[in-house]
């Protein structure tokens, strides 16, 4: 999946006309100079031609725009279809522990999907449901905040 940002009245319209489900990244549908931020998320890997992806990219992104890699920006990805689980299985939270390093109190899950919260919570996380940034990081804040009594030592 690669994510864009929407600079300008011209580029919305630009996703609106192409949409982004009938696209590779080696191939965008809108103009060049149009965003002035690419994410990919956890998707490089599978792009057929990876240079041409990137070029791609590259070629959307107006002057002094970034592209960011979503694997440069954490310490671990775990696939489901690679470990055969998923959320809010405790299993997936578990391992994301384990391969972390961490106990579940050191953690801070975030996610839009109230099961998977719950599932995290249940698993001994914290856990944010997501409904926009403002209050994301309101809340991840609040939580960094509190006594360690209530979370445990933050590594």
């Amino acid at each position: 999946m690669i994510v864009m940002s929407r600079r300008s009245a011209s580029a919305r319209k630009a996703m609106t006309r192409a949409g982004a489900a009938g696209c590779t990244a080696e191939r965008l549908p809108w103009p060049a100079a149009t965003f002035d931020l690419v994410v990919s998320t956890t998707s490089f890997d599978h792009w057929a031609d990876q240079r041409a992806g990137l070029a791609e990219c590259a070629r959307v992104l107006a002057p002094g725009g970034c592209l960011y890699g979503f694997e440069d920006l954490v310490d671990e990805i775990i696939y489901s279809h690679e470990c055969g689980t998923s959320k809010p299985d405790p299993g997936i939270y578990a391992l994301t522990c384990e391969r972390l390093r961490v106990e579940p109190a050191q953690m801070v899950f975030l996610d839009d999907s109230g099961p998977c919260v719950e599932g995290a919570r249940q698993a001994g996380i914290h856990a944010v449901l997501y409904q926009d940034n403002s209050q994301a990081v309101s809340d991840i804040e609040d939580l960094l905040a509190a006594p360690a009594a209530v979370h445990g030592p933050w590594y």
